[in-house]
């Protein structure tokens, strides 16, 4: 008998997040820090758990997991993203010296 319930679905959403932290690492690894390959573990082994396991929890603690499931989340999600902004500004930061550098050079020649 397969018993569906909430336990499931986050324990499912944990571990998509999880191999898709994975997968960024190999995608882009300019966004990926070292320590996520541990983060994406932990999600795989809590999602895994909550998975099969999630069934005996009490409802006061499938609660708990729930809020913290989705908190991890979010924060996974908001790091990646502040990551991918942080790059953004740097390189912008360069071809906006770059650009500096050029015109002060055209001014100092003229």
């Amino acid at each position: 008998m397969w018993n569906f319930g909430p336990s499931t679905i986050v324990g499912v959403a944990l571990i998509t997040v999880s191999i898709l932290l994975y997968a960024l690492r190999k995608r882009e690894p300019r966004l990926s820090q070292y320590y996520d390959f541990f983060f994406s573990s932990i999600g795989l082994l809590c999602g895994g758990i909550l998975f099969f396991q999630g069934w005996r929890l009490d409802p006061i603690l499938l609660l708990s997991q729930i809020l913290l499931s989705g908190t991890t989340i979010f924060f996974i999600v908001e790091s990646v993203y502040l990551r991918s902004g942080s790059n953004c500004l740097r390189s912008g930061k360069k071809i906006l010296l770059q650009s500096l550098k050029k015109d002060t050079l055209i001014k100092i020649l003229n």
